[in-house]
């Protein structure tokens, strides 16, 4: 089940909005920005994109992101990935935050548009059907002769949150003082999860026992891929490194 076609429109819509402010920009630089995506891609065990707002297209994409959904990793990611992934109750949170960050930006001076972060906590499908929370953090990579932003880099990671009942949630965020300027959406996803889930405490017991993740997805019918992302949720929420 994907996101209403109604909400793609406006989707692309906005994305066409942001555009249309940019002055074209100088593509000369670029070859810095991929040695710099493909440095901070191998130092950073994250998936990293970076969107380039005036192609509206994805300048870098790590092939770490389909990785940790358990995608295989000749499948193309661009904008109908993640709108095509996403659970169809978060694509009103999709829509508005970036809308809201970029309008942010076009109110600060020009050195103050690094300054800020988009924050989202979301839901995307795995090809098991099965769903998982990703956290993704954006900022502005370069601006236009005009002083739009023009690239924008995007770091994944896992949510610690994995209650995939609760809605979308986004904020933006000052980088230096950690103050958040604006909430779209869902405020509580953002809330430190301080007990583990049921089913975490579950995988525990089992792991616990000596199973692998292989046999515990067979015990609970669910897939390994999912059984990975809870041990590695078990792993951040009581700080233990293995």
């Amino acid at each position: 089940m994907s996101v209403d076609k109604n909400y793609k429109q406006i989707f692309y819509s906005n994305l066409k909005g942001i555009k249309e402010r940019i002055s074209p920009p100088d593509y000369s630089t670029l070859e810095s920005v991929r040695e710099f995506a493909t440095m901070l891609d191998r130092i950073e065990d994250r998936p990293i994109y970076i969107l380039d707002h005036y192609t509206i297209s994805f300048f870098f994409v790590s092939r770490r992101y389909l990785a940790l959904l358990g995608y295989p990793d000749d499948v193309p990611v661009d904008f109908d990935f993640f709108l095509d992934a996403s659970h169809p109750d978060d694509a009103k949170v999709s829509i508005d935050a970036p809308l809201q960050f970029f309008e942010l930006l076009e109110t600060l001076p020009p050195e103050e548009k690094f300054h800020y972060k988009l924050v989202t906590d979301f839901r995307l499908m795995m090809p098991t059907g099965e769903y998982t929370r990703v956290l993704e953090q954006i900022v502005v990579l370069k601006l236009d002769a005009n002083h739009n932003p023009w690239l924008t880099l995007c770091i994944t990671d896992l949510s610690t949150n994995q209650d995939i009942e609760q809605p979308s949630g986004a904020k933006i965020v000052h980088v230096e003082s950690g103050e958040t300027v604006g909430i779209i959406g869902n405020p509580d996803v953002f809330l430190e999860p301080t007990i583990l889930t049921v089913r975490e405490r579950e995988i525990l017991v089992l792991i616990s026992k000596g199973y692998l993740s292989k046999q515990i997805a067979a015990m609970l019918g669910i897939s390994i891929n999912t059984i990975n992302n809870h041990r590695r949720n078990i792993m951040q929420k009581t700080g233990c490194s293995n």
